[in-house]
């Protein structure tokens, strides 16, 4: 190397090394508060509080289960039609296959103009073995027909399950986007 470029590189360190004590013995301004506010407001929103984030994502989420769960109605679905006189009214109960427990879960008049009928129920424990059992009831509250199905509710399983994610990921976005965060799919892309 020759002599006067490392004499350069030396008055260059130097230099640099003066001006990074310059820098650094600076005092530390500060913008008025005012002005820092419109400032950090222009550049992003500020960060909410935990609890309102977390309680507006699970606010949604709830949303979302009661409504999907009302629309798509995951359930065991019974349906019966009726030939002739219909009787006064129908009552269905659900019992454990394992045992006894029978509980009047849904009575539905009939009409004299309707020959089929149907019932969900909507509040089952995924997994489990059911009996129901329709009753035709007389006007007098006799029983006039009587016909029992057992039911694997395991088959709902799934759709309880899809339902359950989707209100997760509807209250997850709910929280990013209370944050300010934009979903990948919506985010400008640069290309060189």
């Amino acid at each position: 190397m020759r002599k006067d470029s490392v004499e350069e590189h030396r008055i260059q360190s130097d230099e640099l090394a003066h001006l990074r004590y310059a820098v650094k013995s600076q005092p530390l301004l500060m913008p008025p508060e005012a002005l820092r506010k419109r400032l950090m407001a222009a550049v992003g929103p500020q960060r909410r509080p935990a609890l309102a984030r977390w309680g507006l994502g699970f606010g949604m989420a709830v949303l979302a289960f009661v409504l999907l769960w009302a629309v798509v109605k995951p359930g065991v679905v019974l349906g019966w039609t009726v030939n002739g006189n219909p009787p006064a009214a129908y009552r269905i109960y659900r019992s454990p296959t394992s045992g006894d427990g029978r509980v009047l879960v849904r009575e539905l008049e009939a009409s004299p103009v309707e020959n089929s009928y149907q019932y969900v129920d909507l509040f089952i424990l995924p997994a489990a073995h059911y009996t129901y059992a329709i009753e035709g009831v007389a006007p007098d509250g006799r029983t006039v027909a009587r016909q029992a199905v057992a039911v694997d509710s395991s088959t709902v399983l799934p759709g309880q399950l899809a339902i359950l994610v989707a209100s997760l990921l509807v209250g997850w976005g709910a929280v990013a986007a209370f944050n300010g965060v934009k979903a990948p799919i919506f985010a400008k892309k640069a290309y060189p």
